[in-house]
């Protein structure tokens, strides 16, 4: 079972040594970990060192390496050059696919999204709010923006009326470690697909080269709201066993084309199904089912 594996504020460097990463502080090595066992490398430190043997073990491996920022919101996302000996090829799909084949598969996504957020919201406060039928209304493209409307009402039908999204407290502490956690995943199974992931099927931001991982990842936030729920009693800070709790996900298990799976796995399927859409030009994905039988 991979892990993340995050390095905070401790003054550590991280070497390389036969097929470890050694964590070493003040000369002494504190830790060893075995390459192949990170799922992902989160540092949200500012103390921290690491050799390049290390960041091309990692690379080799098609292992992320992400840098968080304030509020533990990703400020880099570090991914190999080449992940698929098919890159060039499918690069050439994503640069094909036409305005009408992404918003159809923007469609799916945004539906997928606020069904699991209706589960959420049904499995914890006993009312969908609305959210099931609204999914139902989503168009290709989601021109009347219903994945916002859907926010408004899910924000605070789970947390409060005076929830507010990107405020800085402990919830939204949490809320954006665990969807970092999940980006870098989707991230990675991107370029394990051959996909370029600032090619967005939605998302465009110019200054966004991630843009088709946040596309992916949106199907996915609903697991990290559930488990954040699951946490936020006495949530003051996000201390190492919340963060624990959270890096973890990736081990829960999804439903995902019919089979129960983990959620790393689950987006890998997501990713490869994604890959078969643009190479037959068929808008179909295979999307997790969360919450559902």
């Amino acid at each position: 079972m991979q892990r993340v594996v995050e390095i905070a504020d401790r003054a550590v460097h991280l070497a390389l040594t036969r097929g470890f990463v050694a964590v070493k502080e003040d000369g002494a090595e504190v830790a060893r970990i075995p390459v192949d066992d990170i799922a992902c490398l989160l540092l949200t430190g500012r103390q921290a060192s690491l050799s390049t043997a290390v960041l091309h073990a990692l690379m080799e491996r098609n292992i992320p390496v992400v840098v968080t920022g304030e509020n533990y919101h990703p400020s880099g996302l570090l991914l190999p050059l080449t992940g698929h000996c098919a890159s060039k090829q499918r690069l050439d799909w994503q640069i094909a696919a036409t305005e009408p084949f992404r918003k159809r598969l923007w469609q799916q996504i945004v539906r997928s999204k606020i069904i699991h957020q209706a589960v959420v919201l049904h499995n914890h406060t006993g009312n969908d709010h609305g959210l099931a039928a609204m999914a139902e209304q989503v168009g290709s493209g989601d021109p009347q923006n219903r994945e916002s409307q859907a926010a408004r009402i899910y924000w605070v039908a789970l947390f409060g009326a005076n929830f507010r999204r990107h405020a800085d407290d402990a919830v939204n502490a949490a809320l954006n470690y665990g969807y970092a956690v999940v980006r870098a995943c989707v991230a990675r199974h991107l370029v394990a697909c051959g996909l370029h992931p600032a090619l967005g099927l939605h998302h465009h931001n110019i200054e966004n080269p991630f843009c088709l991982a946040d596309d992916m990842l949106e199907p996915f936030r609903p697991c990290v709201d559930n488990l954040v729920f699951s946490l936020r009693e006495g949530l003051t800070a996000l201390a190492p066993p919340v963060k624990k709790e959270l890096a973890g996900l990736l081990n829960h298990d999804l439903r995902v084309d019919g089979q129960t799976s983990i959620v790393a796995n689950a987006v890998l399927t997501c990713c490869q199904s994604l890959a078969k859409a643009l190479e037959t030009g068929e808008p179909v994905l295979m999307l997790p089912q969360f919450g559902e039988n």
